[in-house]
């Protein structure tokens, strides 16, 4: 069975899940479904695959001979502190892609993120950012709580520290650094460079729609009543009924997802907070900014 040659390891909301979706439509390239196993960060997450046969059999079945590259992306490998090392001993010579942007921006929009599927239930952001001691003593957590370290959103967007950790396990020359910005507004020019990366062919690909844009929840109080239910002894009795069934669905819970949500750009984010969060960052952006030797005196300035 073919191993995977090339992991997207993060960071979230970075423009991972767009990259990986083109990738997907590559003739040489085999993306994993799903697109995020979580197999390698076992400090964060209990993945779903329990073994390495388990982890290959469901997450790339269907790989040939002739997909020369073979690659998974879940977000949180850059900030587990295992995985990489994880991947390394896996597979020494696999290629690592790293997608970065404005840590500050990165938390207010990873933020939004968690609120759209139900894993953050303090809808204003500064509220939730001041809650994260308190979280770390397991107060206030969300009903349908995700990964308690999903919520520490001043250390999961510290890109400098976490990009020095992987070099430490990683050699250079094995891992391409995107940075978000250059994605969005030269996407042709950053997909060629990753698939001359990982050792394919221009594939002669137009097309970038966009992917993962940003949710809104129409109704906060249904969607975190929905959760509610959902971790309730009743919504774990509902999914191991449709599991012995072999029913994926009742059909009532998507239907009210999609009518509870909505494509729309966030709103601004607060200008006294932006501040709080450059002081909070600054010292990390100049340890990304010397990793790199690029200039990241934009990402401390207020607009």
């Amino acid at each position: 069975m073919l191993k995977p040659n090339f992991f997207i390891v993060g960071a979230p909301k970075c423009g991972t899940t767009a990259l990986s979706e083109y990738l997907r439509t590559h003739p040489q390239i085999f993306f994993s479904t799903p697109k995020e196993p979580f197999y390698f960060s076992t400090d964060l997450i209990k993945s779903s695959f329990h073994t390495e046969h388990d982890y290959l059999e469901k997450c790339f079945k269907g790989s040939t001979s002739q997909h020369l590259a073979i690659g998974e992306g879940t977000t949180h490998y850059l900030y587990s502190q295992v995985a990489v090392k994880n991947i390394m001993k896996f597979n020494p010579v696999a290629k690592i892609i790293v997608m970065l942007r404005n840590p500050i921006d990165l938390v207010y929009s990873w933020h939004s993120e968690l609120i759209s599927w139900g894993g953050e239930d303090i809808v204003d952001f500064k509220e939730a950012w001041n809650k994260q001691l308190a979280r770390k003593e397991g107060i206030y957590l969300p009903k349908s709580c995700p990964p308690q370290k999903w919520l520490f959103y001043s250390e999961i967007a510290l890109l400098g520290q976490q990009l020095e950790r992987l070099y430490q396990s990683v050699p250079r020359e094995q891992v391409l650094v995107i940075w978000f910005d250059d994605f969005i507004s030269q996407t042709p020019q950053v997909y060629n460079q990753v698939l001359q990366f990982l050792g394919v062919s221009p594939d002669g690909h137009q097309e970038f729609p966009k992917i993962n844009e940003n949710k809104v929840i129409r109704l906060p109080w249904l969607k975190f009543s929905m959760e509610s239910l959902r971790a309730s002894w009743l919504g774990k009795a509902v999914i191991r009924a449709k599991k012995q069934l072999g029913i994926k669905t009742l059909g009532i819970g998507p239907l009210i997802a999609v009518f509870n949500t909505k494509i729309q750009p966030r709103p601004p984010l607060d200008p006294i907070m932006r501040k709080v969060l450059i002081e909070e960052f600054r010292e990390d952006i100049e340890k990304l900014s010397g990793l790199l030797d690029r200039d990241l005196s934009h990402w401390v300035k207020m607009p």
